[in-house]
């Protein structure tokens, strides 16, 4: 049995669910779908999720108080009857019509099935730019072979298939409670009990590429994150790996206080039409360099 589970915030999944139900109509695999929102603030999107509760095969759960990202997953996986658990981002969509069946096939070939992140052909917007190109770029170094090269490391939480039993041996840290980097502490615990990963191409297209404003304001968020879980995430970031190169040649100060002094020309440039992936590396590494100053 397959248990699709879909955590969801002030995003109306219902388009998503409806396709997924159609799939798995003509399974022979038995699947069901449960929704938990976790506490949208936006009343039309808790009348559209409390809708759903007229699907077939379809638990919808309404939770009263905002847990986050990462209670919300290991809720859902408590209330799920399947062997195998698919977890899906409430904004993301199915790029085939045999998106369950890739994964029926698959179950039990690994502890942890990893699918595929897609994004349209063409920027939605030109204030969506900086997410489109950053999105873009990674997906050529996200083919399947390449994701199977370093399995733990490409870990996404945005469309994965886990055994039930692996995931009740782990689950995701409900210490995180903001953005970012659940995936690469999810990846790496998964790496310390020798579950293994396999990553195939069975894509989820990505539905809600954020404006550039909105984008930045995420990352500068995913830093703090980063910081406040310095220890845990230290083996696995690239990032981290980054500043402390800069720490090993005293850059430290250097690089907080140039963040200080370029911020305002950096963001101009992040939030125009033609933001340089290799500037928004750097103004990362400077973002995070002066938080660490912070103390």
């Amino acid at each position: 049995m397959l248990s699709v589970l879909i955590p969801t915030y002030n995003y109306d999944c219902t388009a998503l669910v409806h396709q997924l139900a159609r799939e798995a109509a003509g399974l022979s695999t038995e699947t069901e779908i449960i929704v938990a929102d976790d506490c949208s603030t936006q009343q039309q999107v808790r009348q559209a999720h409390a809708s759903l509760r007229q699907v077939d095969g379809c638990k919808v759960f309404m939770r009263e108080v905002n847990c986050g990202r990462a209670a919300t997953r290991n809720f859902l996986a408590s209330q799920a009857k399947g062997e195998h658990l698919v977890f899906l981002d409430a904004d993301g969509m199915p790029a085939t019509d045999r998106f369950l069946s890739l994964y029926a096939e698959v179950a039990g070939k690994a502890d942890v099935v990893c699918g595929s992140i897609v994004h349209p052909s063409q920027c939605p917007s030109p204030d969506k730019t900086l997410r489109y190109k950053y999105e873009k770029e990674a997906e050529t170094r996200f083919t399947a072979p390449m994701r199977n090269r370093n399995p733990y490391a490409s870990f996404r939480s945005f469309n994965f298939m886990i055994s039930k039993e692996a995931f009740m041996k782990i689950q995701f840290d409900e210490d995180f409670k903001d953005y970012g980097y659940e995936d690469l502490l999810f990846g790496c615990q998964l790496k310390e009990r020798g579950l293994t990963i396999l990553h195939i191409e069975n894509p989820m297209l990505n539905m809600d590429i954020e404006d550039n404003a909105v984008f930045l304001s995420k990352i500068k968020e995913s830093n703090r994150t980063l910081k406040k879980f310095y220890t845990k995430l230290r083996e696995g970031s690239a990032l981290i790996r980054g500043y402390e190169l800069l720490r090993r040649f005293h850059l430290q100060a250097f690089a907080a206080w140039l963040y200080e002094k370029s911020e305002k020309r950096l963001t101009a440039h992040l939030l125009g039409a033609n933001p340089s992936l290799t500037v928004f590396k750097f103004y990362k590494l400077l973002h995070f360099a002066q938080l660490m100053s912070q103390g």
